[in-house]
């Protein structure tokens, strides 16, 4: 049996492979951000460009990375929503607010969603998309409210959406508002919690913020005490 003649060993020099890479992969994600605001939030598309766009991306770098998931995870409409699923089955809002649909679009106002948050950080409800979105309105509070909208979001949904459902149904909608209550509460507390924001942010305006978010009790919502 004839001997396989070896390939010959080619050498790739590394420096002019890594110097081509940029040209030809560009990391430039704000292209691909703009084009699904436009997409997704027509209303608001007119006051979005790429230069707005970068100095959310430059923003969102400036958040801890759990921070940074959730925020491009709203901005590109990936909530996983039965809408934006197409699944078999469209539900209802998951937070209790009868005749609006499970979509992100519904979510971003959401009366009951956000008269918690309120109630949780003592800051007014927003009335425009892209303040809401963190778009126009770059600041740690307005992102912290809308990380912890998703993440409550996500919460409800996995695995607990068909049970929320079936109190909908039977009309036990101020039980699914403690329930939301309780979860928006436990995501502020994850949310300020996370081990790298002090990385992001001086510790005496972590410490400053912390100290002055409200605690969720049994029965409603109580002031903490200021230190």
């Amino acid at each position: 049996m004839a001997s396989r003649v070896p390939w010959p060993e080619v050498q790739i020099p590394a420096r002019p492979l890594r110097e081509n890479v940029p040209g030809l992969h560009p990391d430039d994600i704000a292209p691909p951000i703009l084009r699904r605001i436009q997409k997704h939030f027509p209303e608001a598309a007119a006051f979005v460009d790429l230069a707005l766009v970068q100095l959310l991306k430059s923003f969102s770098c400036s958040l801890p990375a759990a921070f940074s998931q959730q925020l491009l995870r709203t901005w590109t409409n990936a909530w996983c929503t039965s809408s934006r699923l197409h699944e078999a089955s469209a539900l209802p809002c998951l937070f209790g607010f009868v005749g609006f649909p499970d979509n992100l679009k519904h979510y971003l106002r959401c009366p009951i969603l956000w008269r918690v948050i309120s109630s949780c950080d003592r800051l007014p409800i927003l009335c425009a998309d892209l303040e809401i979105l963190s778009i126009t309105k770059q600041d740690f509070l307005t992102a912290l409210r809308l990380v912890v909208a998703c993440s409550s979001y996500h919460t409800f949904k996995n695995p607990s959406s068909l049970g929320i459902v079936s109190f909908l149904q039977q009309g036990a909608s101020l039980e699914v508002e403690k329930m939301v209550r309780e979860v928006v509460r436990q995501q502020f507390i994850s949310a300020l919690s996370l081990s790298d924001l002090g990385q992001h942010c001086p510790n005496k305006f972590v410490g400053k913020y912390v100290l002055i978010f409200p605690a969720v009790g049994d029965r409603g919502v109580v002031a903490c005490p200021r230190v």
